[in-house]
């Protein structure tokens, strides 16, 4: 940028002046200064005669003026893109991405490299790059307008759980329910299993066991941050042992002594 319009007061007669500048004590020179980056520049400005016969012109009432040239920050505004859905175990990203208040192609090459892949919210980050020419005084901080890219739980629509109970006979061993297993959910994932044997107890992280005979529902949960809580239920039904005795028998002809 440089200095666009100056006007002097010239003397009645035609005589013919050449502008001269200069920037602080700087020898005076024709050429007009200028500046790029973010900044000012105070630039002194006269009217010299080509015949020195003539006295220096007046520049609004003085032999030498003075006029300030600035250049201000230029602001660069990223705005990304947004996205949700339900959890699936892949990678939810979104490439939409615009870049404005770029100068000069300073900045080139912007892409979004935002990615949320369990249940939770996350901004759409993104990456740039710049050229040589680039200094980043010449701008404002990036005034950012950043999608969300957000993954809800899964409705564990498609996806049960199974677990297997247990009948036998007392045997003075601890017995409860086995085999939980989840199936229909992205292969992988792990899940918390917690249990309790009534609709009404609290979750526990213990499995219950059972050693007397009766008959036991155990209640089990499986859960993990990505899906829907499951349910499920099984019997742990324990019978009775039968104890059964045998004694010998015995016959003679009577003698007097116990049989």
């Amino acid at each position: 940028h440089a200095l666009s319009t100056v006007q002097w007061k010239d003397t009645a007669e035609t005589v013919k002046y050449t502008l001269q500048y200069r920037v602080g004590e700087e020898d005076w020179s024709t050429e007009v200064p200028t500046i790029t980056d973010v900044g000012e520049k105070v630039i002194h400005i006269r009217a010299v005669p080509a015949d020195s016969s003539y006295p220096t012109a007046y520049l609004n009432g003085r032999e030498e003026a003075t006029v300030t040239i600035e250049v201000t920050p230029a602001t660069i505004t990223v705005t990304t893109g947004g996205a949700s859905r339900a959890y699936n175990g892949q990678a939810l990203t979104s490439d939409v991405i615009s870049v404005e208040g770029v100068v000069n192609n300073e900045v080139t090459n912007w892409r979004t490299t935002g990615s949320q892949t369990e249940v939770g919210s996350s901004s759409n980050t993104y990456t740039w790059e710049t050229a040589e020419s680039y200094k980043a005084e010449n701008y404002n901080p990036v005034v950012e307008k950043l999608g969300t890219l957000e993954v809800t739980p899964n409705s564990s629509e498609g996806v049960t759980l199974s677990v297997e109970g247990y009948s036998g006979t007392y045997d003075a061993q601890k017995h409860s329910v086995t085999n939980e297993k989840v199936e229909g959910a992205v292969e992988g994932t792990q899940w918390t299993y917690q249990y309790r044997t009534s609709e009404e107890a609290e979750w526990s992280d213990e499995k219950p066991t059972f050693t007397d005979a009766g008959n036991y529902t155990v209640y089990v949960k499986a859960s993990n941050s990505n899906y829907a809580d499951l349910t499920a239920s099984a019997d742990v039904v324990i019978e009775k042992a039968t104890i059964t005795v045998t004694t010998g028998g015995a016959s003679r002809a009577y003698n007097g002594q116990a049989l």
